[in-house]
């Protein structure tokens, strides 16, 4: 068996790809895997912005109510 290894070439030769298509290799600035998440908005959360945001649209979500309420009775 190790004579028959020794003898036989056999190494595979690069082909092409599906359809005759040539294989080629990515630029330098391909990069595999996905892109990174953006950065924290810090100065938002840090100021308050979604939490005072978050009240204003609860105030208005229960105004609406309230009005809804009232028109019903």
């Amino acid at each position: 068996m190790t004579k028959v290894r020794k003898d036989a070439e056999v190494r595979l030769k690069p082909t092409k790809g599906k359809k005759g298509i040539e294989l080629s290799i990515p630029d330098a600035e391909f990069s595999y895997g996905k892109p990174t998440k953006p950065p924290t908005p810090i100065k938002q959360v840090v100021g308050n912005f979604y939490g005072e945001t978050a009240a204003a649209q609860t105030v208005q979500k229960y105004e609406v109510i309230s009005k809804m309420v009232i028109t019903v009775e």
